[in-house]
């Protein structure tokens, strides 16, 4: 049970990762702002965020 729960972690983390380093480029500054504001909304804004462009 303990090694499930590990698991599923790094997996996220690695998402997190490819997706703050592309968005990093395009974004410095709302990338910035979202990491030190909060982390789980990052994901939502780059949804809305690309289809809105």
């Amino acid at each position: 049970m303990r090694n499930t729960a590990s698991a599923p972690t790094p997996k996220v983390v690695q998402k997190s990762v490819k997706n703050t380093i592309p968005r990093a480029p395009a974004k410095p500054v709302r990338s910035a702002t979202d990491s030190s504001g909060v982390r789980m909304p990052t994901k939502s804004c780059n949804c809305g965020g690309s289809g809105s462009r």
